[in-house]
């Protein structure tokens, strides 16, 4: 979720036109791995709100692109994950935003865990099929008196951008089961990707 609180609560207001159809591209609990997964939060807001100079979002706003971010949780097995999908004006957008996403300006506001460690982790570039200029880092974090591991992948699948960040407590998470969640979330965006360039 982006940084910027009062923005943010700002972005949320008024009609959003396409919003539920964005909404309807974010994978669900059924995508998840295992049982006991639900749906927490579910936001829709107007991409670039936050970024009033980046040629991206100015390019983003002037198509009245709407984003969109979900929260789910296993509270069972203390497993988190947080989807964030930001359709673009164009492909050649993409990179200039992912370097937004990786710089931190489009994290979670809410976040105030200190953060012990942060490695990049070289997973390939195929290893999520359909997505590109894909980046994995993993971070060990410490809130509350307890150490998380926090996966993140950020990439791209066309013109939209996926930031997916994968929390845990008791080490529920591996890549393999980021990896598959980002797969299926491709697979959601690929079709109506496709039909977007088939009207470009």
């Amino acid at each position: 979720m982006p940084a910027r609180q009062p923005g943010f609560a700002r972005a949320q207001w008024g009609y959003k036109p396409g919003a539920r159809d964005v909404r309807r591209r974010t994978i669900t609990k059924l995508d998840l791995p295992g049982r006991f997964w639900r749906r927490v939060d579910q936001r829709t807001y107007r991409t670039g709100y936050a970024h009033e100079d980046a040629a991206w979002a100015v390019n983003a706003r002037s198509v009245a692109s709407v984003s969109t971010w979900s929260a789910f949780v296993n509270r069972r097995n203390r497993m988190y994950l947080q989807v964030q999908l930001v359709p673009l004006a164009s492909v050649d957008d993409a990179p200039e935003a992912l370097e937004a996403a990786i710089a931190g300006e489009l994290n979670n506001f809410r976040n105030r865990a200190a953060t012990l460690s942060t490695d990049e982790v070289h997973l390939g570039q195929d290893a999520v099929v359909g997505a590109t200029n894909l980046t994995a880092t993993e971070r060990e974090i410490k809130t509350g008196g307890e150490s998380s591991q926090v996966y993140t992948l950020y990439f791209n699948v066309g013109r939209w951008v996926v930031i997916m960040v994968a929390t845990d407590i008791f080490g529920g998470w591996t890549w393999n089961g980021v990896v598959a969640c980002a797969t299926a979330q491709v697979a959601r965006l690929q079709p109506v990707e496709n039909q977007w360039r088939g009207k470009a």
